[in-house]
């Protein structure tokens, strides 16, 4: 019995140092690249990852969904898009609120874009990194920014909303399917053909949406304020006093001017400032065809059909000129030329002007006065550009206070990192 419980403990003892003896793996971070012979006799569809393992046969009607440790990423490679390039499995680009933000979910929206670009304008690889970078720091900028307001939405949601949020999502599942005669095959088909997503996701995106503008009432709207007298000082800067009449303007001018207005200031339009066309035909003193153009103005002919009669200069078109302050008076041309325009409507817009050496005929071909305030459609066009500024300065203040002062260098490291990938993928 004595001897049985010497040798027990012996092996024990043994078993223990042998145990500690063998070899330690060490885990490290890595970045493995996929090329093309690492695929030969692999059919296109299956699943690769990063990780040292078996490679996993996927059936075309089955989806698995891989457990990956953090900082990896799975990507789907289709063989035949191969060209020799050597990319980059692992695509994580950081982090928002603990939730992993991988490179995919910035370049597949603007893919099909990126590839144009590259395209059509023959980028150089410095040029083509420095639109990656603008292009993908705007993407990566509103992932972020959806990210965090979604978080907040959610944050401030009480028992009572979750739930009227939970039967306008049914509802709105209810109708998309009555639409299509109750066919949830149909609603399937319907979504992914309008948004490119499954009915969940879609549903669920229209959730986020209702959640997001929630938020903005409650948080951003109630700081922005637009009144008259902000509308009144984006008109000051093409108002002329000399032209304060209420015009009619024609609705294809009214239309260029809203269309400007959602990238540019109403100054920078030029549909929107005053304009002036002045047309002139000269002739030596001593030139026969003044008769002709004294003859042809008796018939009442319009003043570029005798500009063009006597081959006038230009076709008759002299200058063209911005409406300034001072009207007529501020356009840089001589006192007599000035005179004669001012005196001009009471002679159908044209004066005659004697040299001993010339004879000059000046007409106003065009005269377009700058909008007016009082412009309904553009003064509305403007109020919308004046609280869509304020609604965005307010919200990147308010975005400010929960990303922290890191927040926007983040998402500059993040861009830089989906340019590198982008970059590794597209310019080839």
């Amino acid at each position: 019995m004595y001897r049985s419980m010497i040798r027990c403990i012996a092996i024990l003892g043994l078993l223990a140092v042998t145990g500690c003896t063998s070899q330690l793996d060490v885990l490290v971070e890595r970045t493995n690249y996929v090329r093309p012979p690492d695929f030969s006799g692999v059919s296109s569809g299956e699943f690769v990852t990063d990780l040292q393992e078996p490679v996993l046969l996927i059936d075309e009607n089955e989806v698995i969904e891989p457990i990956l440790d953090e900082g990896t990423d799975a990507t789907y490679i289709e063989t035949d898009t191969l060209v020799g390039i050597p990319i980059t499995v692992e695509s994580l680009i950081g982090k928002v609120n603990g939730r992993p933000i991988f490179a995919n979910a910035v370049l597949d929206s603007v893919e099909d874009k990126l590839r144009a670009a590259l395209r059509r304008d023959k980028l150089t690889q410095t040029q083509f990194e420095d639109y990656l970078l603008f292009e993908l720091g705007l993407q990566v900028s509103e992932l972020v920014k959806r990210d965090v307001l979604l978080t907040e939405a959610n944050s401030g949601i009480s028992q009572e909303l979750a739930y009227g949020l939970f039967a306008v999502i049914g509802q709105m599942r209810k109708d998309l399917a009555s639409t299509q005669g109750g066919s949830k095959s149909q609603m399937r088909k319907l979504a992914q053909e309008q948004e490119g997503e499954s009915v969940d996701s879609f549903l669920e995106t229209n959730r986020e949406t209702i959640l997001i503008e929630k938020l903005y009432r409650e948080k951003i709207w109630p700081n922005v304020s637009v009144t008259w007298r902000d509308i009144q000082r984006v008109f000051e800067k093409i108002h002329i006093e000399e032209f304060d009449s209420i015009i009619e303007v024609e609705d294809e001018r009214i239309q260029i001017v809203r269309e400007g207005l959602t990238k540019l200031p109403l100054e920078a339009i030029p549909a929107a400032r005053g304009i002036i066309i002045l047309g002139r035909i000269r002739l030596d003193a001593e030139d026969p065809r003044i008769d002709t153009v004294l003859e042809l103005f008796a018939k009442g002919k319009p003043f570029l059909e005798v500009a063009a009669a006597v081959d006038a200069e230009n076709g008759g078109v002299w200058s063209r000129h911005d409406l300034k302050q001072g009207g007529i008076e501020a356009l840089g041309l001589s006192d007599s030329i000035i005179e004669g325009l001012l005196n001009s409507e009471e002679e159908n817009r044209m004066f005659t002007h004697k040299t001993s050496k010339s004879q000059q005929w000046i007409a106003i071909l065009e005269l377009k006065e700058p909008i007016s305030v009082y412009n309904r459609e553009v003064q509305i066009a403007v109020r919308n550009q004046l609280r869509n500024e304020q609604f965005n300065l307010e919200l990147n203040r308010y975005l400010q206070t929960i990303w922290g002062e890191h927040g926007l260098a983040e998402i500059n490291k993040m861009a830089i990192r989906a340019t590198k990938i982008a970059l590794q993928r597209y310019f080839q």
